[in-house]
């Protein structure tokens, strides 16, 4: 799985910054006190931040690549979840699921951004420049989609950008699947064998 792939993912991931803007319509939709709208935070934030260090671990047993590729398939969900939440206990639910999924992301996305040592250093810089980009671009995202179509579009409007990083990250694990085959495949008898030459004395 090449780099561009780990950093479109922690991209999308990235993205949730944008819900800091969506805060006021979200408090008006539900009617609630504005010190609930913490939750939608520190539901996603605590679990991220638990399942960073987690994911990281439970891609060393079973593949960094299956990992990221749950992880994203997670986050697409959650976003469902959240976006056409009807009730604010729905919301935090998706935003649980959202944080564990986007933990498994963060942590695996540096193994596959940064798979050997010789290019650890420029990978794991592309990789936070595209976190950051996110984080900055986010709320500006977030401003116009709200007063046109309402908080919940701060996660449905992510939905297609993390199925797409979804796909594109299976098919590079399939790819690179395929190639380790090949790699791995014994070479057919005599195929690796120099042909015998006559000599003839001088």
């Amino acid at each position: 799985m090449t780099r561009w792939t780990a950093a479109g993912g922690a991209f999308v991931v990235s993205l949730d910054s944008m819900v800091n803007i969506a805060f006021p319509a979200l408090v008006r939709a539900f009617d609630l006190p504005p010190e609930h709208a913490r939750w939608v935070i520190v539901c996603y934030v605590l679990m991220y931040a638990l399942l960073s260090l987690g994911g990281g671990a439970l891609g060393d047993r079973v593949g960094h690549a299956r990992v990221f590729a749950v992880g994203l398939a997670g986050t697409a969900g959650a976003y469902l979840v959240a976006g056409l939440a009807p009730t604010f206990g729905w919301l935090l639910a998706g935003r649980l699921v959202q944080g564990v999924a986007g933990g498994l992301v963060y942590g695996t996305a540096p193994a596959l951004a940064a798979p050997d040592a010789a290019s650890r250093l420029r990978a794991l810089g592309f990789l936070n420049g595209a976190i950051g980009l996110a984080f900055a671009l986010g709320p500006l995202i977030a401003g116009p989609l709200v007063d046109r179509l309402g908080w919940r579009a701060v996660f449905l409007a992510r939905l297609p950008l993390a199925v797409a990083a979804l796909v594109w990250a299976v098919a590079e694990g399939r790819a690179g699947r395929g190639r380790s085959r090949v790699l791995d495949r014994p070479p057919a008898a005599g195929r690796d064998r120099e042909p015998l030459r006559d000599r003839r004395p001088d």
